[in-house]
């Protein structure tokens, strides 16, 4: 699995990137960003091949130490909030593979990115600080209609799509 992070997130993780981009599947990639709001850092990530991302609010900077684990644990949570089975969270991860950080791969991507920041930061007023998950601020910013390749899907309907695809 790729996640590429922008320089913020860098910044802030400490994770070594990679320039390659060796994923086949896009469906494996993710973008991720982290903000500041309220005082607290959010942190957002993004599918690349179905604009469904995930929200974590709260994090501690020691926590980002554990940025593998944290990505892994938000996807996990967002696919079964998606009434997602485990079996098949489970074979995406699996399928995924061993995460490896890049830098974001270009302005699309970065564009798209922020879009799901700001649709979260616009959300802040649903944030439930006691829990580091979001779920209703990643659910109302999956379900944005989004018109990128022309035609008018949501994020959860894209990822939906894709899991019926992989099996």
């Amino acid at each position: 699995m790729q996640i590429c992070c922008t320089k913020k997130l860098t910044n802030v993780s400490g994770v070594e990137v990679d320039d390659t981009y060796s994923e086949k599947n896009k469906f494996f990639i993710w973008s991720a960003n982290i903000t500041c709001v309220r005082c607290r850092k959010m942190l957002v990530a993004v599918n690349d091949c179905t604009d469904f991302c995930f929200v974590k609010y709260g994090i501690e900077i020691e926590d980002f130490k554990n940025l593998e684990n944290y990505l892994r644990s938000g996807i996990r949570k967002a696919f079964l909030d998606e009434l997602i089975e485990a079996k098949v969270i489970d074979d995406y991860l699996d399928n995924a593979g061993k995460i490896v950080f890049s830098c974001t791969k270009g302005p699309s991507h970065v564009s798209k990115l922020n879009m799901a920041v700001m649709r979260a930061e616009s959300y802040c007023r649903c944030f439930d600080a006691s829990q580091i998950y979001q779920l209703e601020a990643t659910r109302m910013t999956n379900g944005h209609v989004d018109y990128y390749y022309g035609e008018g899907k949501k994020p959860y309907e894209n990822l939906r799509r894709q899991i019926r695809l992989m099996k």
